[in-house]
């Protein structure tokens, strides 16, 4: 058929196209599981080890279709934005854009990107040396039939001429085009049975090439990511159930780092970084962890692995209100004196500054140190929420928050000579709220802030009252310190 009868009124570009799948995953699908395997993904043998950033999605497909059927996309529907985007040109266009591509594809566009994007799609990024970064696609279609309809439709929707080109007994392809502004836009692909791999860069794509001619011949290549130990081990530390990780390599970007970083501090803490990773699970809700890796400093001993209790989402997050648009969880770890060693980094003016705030907090705290003697106490799971606020006053915020943060009940003396946590740190939210009330009362000739109290049998609160966007809250219920932006979300 002719390639331009049918074509929606604007030039169809790749990013119009992503956005297109996109919009007709998130709009048309319906419930499946998947689970990630601790064992690197055969994708990240097709990546160098010196990537600096990678992202993989496992089974994009039915994670979308789970996403699709869970109480947040539901929300997302009955949300004023989305209802105007729906009914919007921009929406229209991808409609437009998507029954354009069926035509050529003679399927429905969402098979279409279920079959090159459905299986498996990675993205990796290597920093550029003095140029710009090399991006790279990885898929995973799901067959080789599927693979090659796709380019071939891509191809014609995209108005890209491809160019063969031999490299170690293999072939890639240069792909170019003329853009709307009359650049030459030039991207190389390879296929290797039904993976993809699609790069701005050509040396990355080659790199691509050799890993797979090693990893075929040996079934090891050792110099790709699923060989290097940082990423094996931070993906080994994966939940199950997981759909997404983004894993971080710092060491690949300390020359664009240390060279653009003014402030010797943040230099220091990224040389000490030796990963992260950030996953993401769409199981319970969307559930986002993030792990960090650091490097031990000098005459910092590592602390015992046993003696780390695991999170437990599910019992931090159990009184949670069933209404929350956000929660989360964690735990509070904190190593000695790494306050000391942060405040060390900071130039001499700040490091005054610093110590003199620190004073000032041991003071309000009875004595205790923030950083050496509350927080360490402090290590139960610590719970934050999000919820929509009850109309009350106008310009009062749409939301409330709040966060719980369990405090040890020990008698004086039980840790360290002084009061107990909970005494001192009542005594420093009293002051430092009394503090707030007096300067705003002093700068304004608006309403009076009062700091309001409520005590019962349950529960105790304190809440500055005559703010206009809300009302700082504090209070305490069973050992637990609540920090608040009103009290009623406490009281709930």
């Amino acid at each position: 058929m002719d390639g331009h009868r049918g074509r929606p009124g604007r030039r169809l570009s790749l990013g119009l196209l992503v956005r297109a799948a996109l919009m007709l995953m998130l709009t048309g699908m319906g419930g499946a599981r998947t689970v990630w395997s601790a064992e690197p993904h055969e994708l990240a043998r097709l990546v160098g080890k010196n990537v600096g950033l990678y992202v993989e999605l496992r089974s994009p497909a039915d994670q979308f279709r789970q996403l699709e059927t869970s109480p947040l996309a539901m929300r997302l529907q009955t949300i004023r934005a989305y209802q105007r985007w729906l009914g919007s040109a921009g929406f229209r266009q991808l409609r437009a854009a998507g029954a354009y591509i069926e035509t050529l594809a003679e399927k429905p566009f969402r098979k279409l990107i279920e079959d090159l994007f459905g299986q498996s799609v990675v993205i990796a990024i290597y920093p550029g040396d003095g140029q710009k970064p090399a991006v790279l696609l990885l898929t995973r279609a799901a067959s080789e039939d599927d693979l090659s309809k796709a380019l071939e439709v891509w191809q014609q929707v995209d108005e890209r001429t491809a160019t063969s080109i031999s490299y170690s007994g293999d072939t890639y392809y240069r792909w170019s085009k003329r853009s709307e502004k009359g650049e030459q836009e030039v991207q190389f692909y390879w296929t290797s049975g039904r993976t993809l791999c699609l790069s701005n860069s050509e040396n990355a794509l080659r790199t691509t090439i050799d890993l797979a001619r090693r990893s075929s011949a040996s079934g090891k290549s050792g110099a790709s990511l699923a060989d290097a130990a940082p990423f094996r081990s931070a993906v080994s530390k994966l939940a199950p159930n997981v759909a997404a990780v983004v894993y971080l390599n710092p060491r690949a970007w300390d020359r664009q780092v240390v060279s653009a970083a003014e402030n010797r501090l943040v230099v220091d803490l990224w040389r000490r970084c030796e990963s992260a990773v950030l996953s993401l699970a769409f199981e319970p809700g969307v559930r986002v962890t993030a792990n960090v890796r650091w490097r031990r400093g000098t005459g910092e001993t590592r602390t015992r692995e046993t003696t780390v209790e695991p999170l437990a989402v599910m019992s931090c997050l159990g009184d949670v209100p069933a209404d929350a648009l956000v929660a989360a969880c964690g735990k509070l770890r904190l190593p000695a004196g790494w306050i000391d060693r942060l405040i060390e980094l900071a130039p001499a003016s700040e490091r005054r500054q610093a110590e003199g705030l620190r004073r000032v907090l041991q003071g309000w705290l009875l004595g205790l140190d923030l950083f050496d003697e509350v927080l360490p106490r402090c290590r139960g799971q610590w719970a934050g929420f999000v919820v929509p606020s009850k109309p009350s006053r106008e310009g009062r915020l749409p939301v409330d928050a709040a966060v719980r943060i369990p405090v040890p009940g020990d008698a004086p003396g039980a840790h360290s000579v002084g009061p107990p946590v909970a005494e001192a740190l009542d005594n420093a939210l009293s002051a430092g709220a009394n503090l707030l009330g007096a300067i705003r009362n002093a700068e304004s000739t608006g309403p009076l802030v009062v700091l309001q109290q409520e005590d019962s049998e349950r529960i105790r609160l304190r809440w500055l009252d005559g703010l206009k966007l809300c009302a700082p809250t504090y209070g305490w219920a069973d050992g637990t310190l609540y920090l608040a932006t009103s009290p009623t979300v406490v009281r709930t």
